[in-house]
């Protein structure tokens, strides 16, 4: 087996932030201050693709600037204390797209994370929406020397 180099240790530390946070800033483009963002703060769960799926209500205003401009980004953060500058970061910039073809697993994976959400999806007409990313940045520690605040930063398209 060969041994993985920086930028494979540093994708995988990507892939498992998104596969593990469930929780980030979705940023959409603001109806009422154009040219702004507006952050929410919101759980996800993934796709059997992997992609992020949220349960968004269509009263939110983050749902209603997506409706107009479904241009986003869903930001997360490794938890942590300390240093928030040392804590892996990875930013998925994409569009969101109403999910019309959900499997049931899916939505049953969703509730698992999330089981108060269940009722928001039954009975409050709240639906499923996926990020389909178009491109990550992620920056990650890779055992930095002591004393120092060297990372990895990164840009790709989609992970290998």
């Amino acid at each position: 087996m060969t041994a993985m180099n920086d930028t494979e240790k540093s994708i995988q530390a990507a892939r498992q932030l998104l596969a593990g946070r469930f929780c980030g800033v979705l940023a959409t483009q603001s109806l009422d201050l154009p040219g702004y963002p507006f952050g929410s703060l919101v759980p996800y769960s993934l796709d059997h693709q992997g992609r992020p799926l949220l349960l968004l209500s269509h009263l939110a205003k983050h749902t209603r600037n997506l409706e107009m401009d479904p241009r986003c980004s869903l930001t997360l953060v490794e938890q942590g204390g300390g240093d928030s500058q040392q804590l892996a970061r990875l930013c998925c910039l994409g569009r969101i797209t109403p999910s019309v073809e959900l499997h049931a697993k899916e939505i049953e994976r969703h509730f698992r994370y999330f089981p108060q959400s269940r009722p928001y999806y039954e009975q409050l007409n709240f639906h499923f929406y996926q990020l389909e990313t178009e491109r990550y940045y992620w920056w990650v520690v890779l055992a930095p020397p002591a004393g120092s605040t060297a990372g990895d930063s990164h840009t790709q398209n989609a992970f290998p």
